[in-house]
């Protein structure tokens, strides 16, 4: 698509492209960060293939994320981490050096919360803050801290989140979620396969700051599900030494 341009006549020159982005980025923030081309285009009145002309350009340039078809903003970065090591720049050279998305998990109020995220659009499914929360039972993070509850605890989480069978591999009911979760061995890694998304694997080494629940997380695509396990005993030998290096 050749890109058209127009020039003030005492400014600056106006490059069309750059401005139909724009306008389909501030559309997609006014959905609250994901929506899908065709609304987009909708609200933008953009033809629809230029919509996911220009969408594609910002997905490769990592401005939107493309999930099953919805476009996301990146998600925002909650500083409250508990602990300094857990921040931002941890997270994101734990993202680097295993090229993945990587994000921190921790159970509060009663919820599965994720508190920081370091993303990549070319690496893995992007860790929606709100989408990980709602579907903690389809995913390694979120099954890592609820198997760390009791019976009753899981039972009230999944009563206010309710199991949904999101994929062919997604436990299909509260009771099946439930014997899943007892099978967990306490504070052991956790890795599980297209349960959240069809293609895609996560895996989550638990970790623990006084009485709260906290999991590091990644995900990757399904081609690198052969390299989940030295990933994993990477990810949790490395949390173990920022651990130790605490006490």
């Amino acid at each position: 698509m050749q890109d058209s341009t127009r020039k003030s006549t005492n400014g600056p020159t106006l490059i069309g492209s750059v401005q139909r982005a724009l306008r389909l980025l501030s559309a997609l923030e006014h959905h609250g960060g994901r929506a899908t081309a065709k609304q987009l285009a909708r609200d933008t009145r953009l033809p629809l293939a230029t919509a996911y002309h220009l969408l594609r350009t910002l997905q490769h340039e990592g401005a939107v994320f493309n999930e099953y078809g919805h476009y996301l903003l990146p998600p925002p970065v909650v500083t409250s981490a508990p602990r300094r090591e857990f921040t931002q720049t941890w997270l994101d050279s734990i993202g680097r050096d295993l090229h993945t998305v990587t994000y921190l998990a921790v159970y509060r109020a009663g919820d599965v919360e994720i508190t920081a995220v370091s993303w990549h659009p070319l690496c893995g499914l992007p860790a929606d803050p709100e989408r990980l929360s709602a579907t903690a039972y389809a995913h390694a993070a979120g099954q890592s801290l609820l198997a760390r509850l009791g019976e009753e605890e899981q039972r009230a989480h999944l009563a206010r989140h309710p199991v949904e069978p999101l994929t062919p591999h997604t436990a299909p009911d509260t009771e099946t979620a439930l014997r899943k979760l007892a099978r967990i061995p306490p504070f052991s890694p956790v890795v599980e396969l297209q349960e959240l998304a069809v293609g895609y694997a996560s895996a989550a080494v638990p970790v623990s700051f006084g009485a709260l629940h906290a999991a590091v997380a990644f995900s990757v695509r399904m081609e690198r599900s052969g390299e989940l396990g030295s990933m994993t005993a990477w990810l949790k030998a490395r949390t173990e030494d920022v651990l130790r290096s605490l006490a």
